[in-house]
C-alpha cells in the first residue's frame, strides 16, 4: 500500500532516528515506483544520510530513463518536453536530457507545488544559471496552458451568432429595470459584450499539473515574483492556481519572494489567498529556523537596496543606480549619475531578456 508507507516514511522522517537508515537504503535499492522512491530519498536525506552515490549523475540517468519507460501520461500532452532548456550540473558537465523530463514527471505525480527535499536537492545540483532557466520554462508552460482562450476570431463568430438573442435579452431587461440602463441597448453594445465574454473563457486548465511548480524555486526573486504577480493581477478567479504559484513561489529564499508573499498575506482581497499566504510564511520562518521576531527583522522592505540604500539595475552593457534620496524617495541614475526619470529601453548591444529582468526589478 503506497499512501501506507509513504506516510510512515514521513513519520520516520519525523522522529530523526538513524538507526533506520540501513534498512531504508535496502528498501531503496527494490523499489521501482518513482513516488515511493522519492519519499524514501527524502527521509534519507532528513536523517542525514550520505546521497552522493544516489545523486551521481549516472544514476540519475539510469532512473530517469526507468521513470520514462512508460512514456508521457496523456494529461501532460501540451508540455513540450522536447523544448526543455539545456542544462549544466554545478562542476559545468553537461546534464542528460532525460533527467529533467523524468524531474517533471517525478514533480506531477508528487503533486505538491511547495516541493520536498528531494526535489529541492535535485535543483541543488545544476548550475544556478541552469536552475532558473529550467524553472523559468516551466513556470512559462504552465501559465501559457493554464491562459488559454478563444481568439479574436472564434469570440466575433460566437458574437455573430448569438447577438440576436442577447438584443433581445438587453431590451428586455431594459424594460423590466430601466434604472440599470442608462441609455437604449442597442445591437453594437450586445456584440461588444459577446466578443469580451467569449475572449474571458479559459479553454484549458494546468492546475492538474500543479506539482510542476515545486521545480521554480530557483528563478531569480525579482523575476518570479513579476511574473506570478502579473498572473495574479489578469487571472484573479483561479484561486486555485493562484494558491499554487505562491506555493512554488513560497520555495524561494530570495528576499523579494518573501517580500511578496508577506504583502498577499496582508492586502490581498480574497482571504483564503491571504490565509495561503501567510501559511506559506510560517512555512518559510520553520526551514530557515527563524522565530517571528527574527522573522520580522529580516523581512524588513528594502526594494533590494543594499545597506547605503543604494542598487544597481544591470542591462549587461550598462548598469544603472537606485538611490535613496535626501527625502527616502527612490532616484534613478545613468553610469554617469546623471538623473533619469525611467529606465531606456535596451540597445542592440543589451540583452532583452537581462534588461526586461533589470526593469522587473525596478518596477
Amino acid at each position: 500500500k503506497p499512501d501506507v508507507r509513504q506516510r510512515a516514511l514521513r513519520w520516520l522522517a519525523e522522529l530523526g532516528d538513524r538507526d533506520a537508515v540501513p534498512s531504508l537504503r535496502a528498501m531503496l535499492a527494490k523499489e521501482t515506483r518513482e513516488l515511493l522512491r522519492a519519499e524514501l530519498l527524502s527521509t534519507l536525506e532528513a536523517l542525514g544520510a550520505d546521497l552522493s552515490a544516489e545523486l551521481a549523475p549516472a544514476r540519475l540517468l539510469a532512473e530517469a530513463k526507468r521513470c520514462l519507460s512508460t512514456g508521457i501520461p496523456g494529461e501532460l500532452d501540451w508540455f513540450d518536453f522536447d523544448q526543455l532548456p539545456s542544462a549544466r550540473w554545478r562542476d559545468a558537465s553537461v546534464v542528460a536530457p532525460p533527467i529533467l523530463r523524468a524531474w517533471v514527471l517525478i514533480a506531477v505525480r508528487l503533486k505538491i507545488p511547495s516541493g520536498n527535499p528531494l526535489l529541492s536537492r535535485y535543483l541543488g545540483l545544476l548550475d544556478v544559471d541552469s536552475a532558473a532557466e529550467f524553472g523559468l520554462y516551466v513556470l512559462a508552460r504552465f501559465i501559457a496552458h493554464d491562459t488559454i482562450h478563444p481568439t479574436l476570431a472564434e469570440a466575433q463568430a460566437h458574437a455573430d451568432a448569438q447577438v440576436d438573442q442577447r438584443l433581445r435579452m438587453n431590451l428586455q431587461f431594459a424594460r423590466q429595470y430601466p434604472e440599470l440602463f442608462k441609455s437604449e441597448p442597442t445591437r453594437e453594445r450586445a456584440h461588444v459584450e459577446l466578443v469580451q465574454e467569449k475572449l474571458g473563457v479559459y479553454l484549458t486548465s494546468a492546475i492538474g499539473a500543479k506539482g510542476m511548480l515545486a521545480l521554480i524555486a530557483r528563478i531569480p526573486g525579482a523575476e518570479l515574483v513579476h511574473t506570478v504577480q502579473a498572473y495574479m493581477r489578469d487571472n484573479p478567479l483561479r484561486r486555485a492556481q493562484i494558491e499554487a504559484l505562491l506555493e512554488g513561489l513560497s520555495q524561494s529564499d530570495d528576499p523579494a519572494a518573501i517580500q511578496f508573499l508577506l504583502a498577499v498575506s496582508r492586502r490581498h482581497r480574497a482571504a483564503s489567498i491571504q490565509d495561503k499566504a501567510r501559511q506559506r510564511v510560517a512555512a518559510i520562518a520553520e526551514r530557515l529556523g527563524w522565530t517571528p521576531d527574527v522573522l520580522a527583522d529580516r523581512t524588513v522592505p528594502t526594494a533590494g537596496l543594499d545597506e547605503r540604500g543604494e542598487a544597481e539595475l544591470s542591462f549587461g552593457v550598462r548598469a544603472f543606480k537606485l538611490k535613496l534620496d535626501a527625502d527616502l524617495k527612490l532616484a534613478l541614475y545613468a553610469e554617469d549619475g546623471k538623473p533619469l526619470k525611467a529606465l531606456p529601453d535596451p540597445r542592440k548591444d543589451e540583452p532583452a531578456g537581462v534588461a526586461s529582468v533589470a526593469k522587473a526589478q525596478y518596477s
